[in-house]
């Protein structure tokens, strides 16, 4: 049986700046997946790269830190992974 790797990037709609390097590493044939954070400065940005790159399978992120939350100011945790529960 053949064997695939799939190289999968994180944090796609973070920003402008990470969508344009996950956009290259995928067009440049490095990356094969993303997972897309919902909520953040490139979200709307990312998901029309996903309707325009249709071979960038796009997965969803659960995001507890480092991030906008959808439903609050901010985390009640702050940025640390053991407030959230880690």
């Amino acid at each position: 049986m053949a064997r695939k790797i799939v190289f999968t990037a994180d944090d796609f709609g973070l920003s402008a700046s990470t969508n344009d390097a996950i956009m290259a590493s995928h067009l440049n044939g490095a990356l094969n997946a993303a997972v897309l954070m919902t909520h953040q400065p490139g979200t709307e940005e990312a998901a029309e790269l996903t309707r325009t790159h249709p071979n960038l399978s796009v997965g969803m992120h659960f995001h507890l830190t480092d991030s906008q939350p959808a439903t609050r100011e901010a985390w009640p945790w702050g940025t640390s992974p053991a407030g959230a529960g880690w």
